[in-house]
């Protein structure tokens, strides 16, 4: 118990690294990244294939656009999707809890997503749309 929590730790601050890099590299373009996976790195520096791999297991780093700042996300499977829908809760409710299981780093809970402007909800939901293929925010237009 004590190792995997140890190796969450190092792999989060790995990310954070990566991502400050990334986030300097990127310059802001709105541009999306698939994140590395062991697979990856095994056969670096050919590119991986993302065939096998489940799409939840997914994340990418994805700029933020005007800004020179990247988020971590991931898709939403369908069947992540469709366990949402069976709760008898607001849909508003369920679609600030969906966006904050995609947002890997920085994690957010759902009363952050409540708070971040309006503009950069319909962003980030939008990414999650493109990434996981079909329109998980039902009135978010896709990019």
């Amino acid at each position: 118990m004590v190792a995997e929590r140890s190796l969450k730790v190092v792999v989060a601050v790995g990310l954070l690294v990566a991502l400050a890099g990334l986030s300097a590299s990127i310059d802001g373009d709105g541009e999306t990244r698939r994140v590395a996976c062991v697979d990856d790195l095994l056969v670096y520096p050919a590119v991986g294939t993302e065939e096998g791999e489940a799409s939840g297991a997914r994340s990418y780093a994805v700029s933020l656009p005007g800004s020179p700042l990247v988020v971590i996300l991931r898709s939403i499977p369908r069947e992540e999707y469709f366990s949402y829908q069976v709760r008898a809760v607001g849909y508003d409710v369920i679609e600030r809890e969906m966006l904050a299981a995609a947002v890997i780093l920085p994690p957010l809970e759902i009363a952050d997503v409540s708070s971040l402007p309006a503009s950069l909800v319909v962003f980030l939901q939008s990414e999650v749309n493109n990434l996981s293929g079909y329109d998980v925010f039902l009135n978010c237009p896709s990019g």
